[in-house]
């Protein structure tokens, strides 16, 4: 039954969209105001009514359209099917992914707005004709009304542009939900201020230390930084929280490579591999470590026989016995 009240909930404030969308909000911010619903209430019992009365007036309108010559019969019904086709998909009658979204609303608003013009056209049309319609008024009505509603369209693009812009209102509203801390982050990076970024991921953990995009984005942040302990760090909490999370597997193996152990790396980046075979920056990694434990190994071969060793030698030496994990290296009189 929660599925059912959810629908009417979130049915219910996409009409709210769709006829006024004076307040916009994302996916985030949307569980506070609807949520999911797990018992009747005046919102839920009213957004399943305006759901049947659209069902009923849908099939109503097939069937008078199918028997009426008139052209603009035939377009409110168009119109109304339209709309409540596109916004079937996305009500939740089905599950989705995400409780409900604006942006959802793109190909229903089209819509609407041709239902809107084919249910006042004809007695619009009828009173202009008779002069009972103060005209200037009504083109000023119009234009003011379209001039209003692009502009608060062209400012909400320009936020869906910025993350920064579009994340940061919300935290006067909710303070405590770790998601918005996360994209902030990434508008941050977007940005060029990683430790801005930083401070957004370590409060995400805070309030959720288990949320692992956080987690591999602050992983990843280190790792940019040279932090390579932190980074380790991080991505190997995703990893043993999720074994399967591909990404955290390549950035190990990344952070290896940084440190010259080219042969650890590369179990890291098969990893990665296994369980995303097509995951083209692992494979490019793996091939570059598979070039630089070659390396490694000629470098040892060619050294290992020499007698005697100066300094620069002998670190060239350590470094491709550390690329390759060469244990009998740590046997060599002139190995460091």
């Amino acid at each position: 039954m929660a599925q059912l009240w959810t629908t009417g909930r979130v049915f219910l404030e996409y009409v709210r969209l769709l006829v006024m969308p004076t307040i916009l909000q994302v996916d985030v911010y949307y569980e506070r105001i609807v949520g999911v619903q797990h018992g009747l209430s005046l919102q839920a019992g009213l957004g399943l009514g305006l759901l049947g009365l659209s069902l009923v007036s849908c099939l109503l309108l097939i069937r008078r359209a199918r028997g009426e010559a008139r052209q603009s019969t035939r377009v409110l019904a168009f119109a109304l099917i339209s709309t409540f086709v596109f916004l079937f998909p996305v009500s939740h009658i089905i599950p989705f992914g995400a409780l409900m979204s604006e942006r959802l609303l793109y190909a229903p608003s089209f819509f609407f707005v041709l239902l809107v013009v084919a249910v006042l056209h004809s007695p619009v049309e009828s009173l202009w004709r008779r002069g009972q319609v103060p005209r200037l008024a009504v083109a000023v009505t119009l234009v003011v009304l379209l001039a209003l509603l692009g502009l608060r369209s062209f400012l909400r693009s320009r936020e869906w542009h910025d993350p920064v812009a579009l994340w940061t209102p919300l935290l006067a509203e909710v303070r405590d939900d770790h998601r918005i801390y996360n994209n902030l982050a990434v508008g941050y990076v977007e940005r060029g201020a990683p430790d801005r970024a930083i401070l957004m991921l370590r409060r995400s953990l805070e309030l959720r230390s288990d949320h692992l995009p956080a987690l591999n984005n602050l992983g990843y942040l280190y790792l940019q930084s040279g932090r390579l302990d932190l980074a380790h760090s991080a991505f190997q909490k995703v990893v043993q929280r999720d074994p399967r999370h591909h990404l955290a597997w390549n950035n190990l193996g990344v952070v290896e490579s940084r440190r010259e152990r080219h042969a650890r790396a590369r179990r890291y980046f098969l990893r990665a591999l296994k369980v995303n075979p097509y995951y083209a920056t692992a494979a490019s990694n793996l091939r570059q470590a598979d070039r630089l434990i070659a390396a490694a190994r000629q470098t040892i071969e060619r050294l290992r026989p020499l007698p005697d060793l100066d300094q620069g030698q002998r670190r060239e030496l350590a470094r491709a016995c550390r690329a390759v994990e060469k244990q009998v290296c740590a046997g060599l009189h002139h190995a460091p």
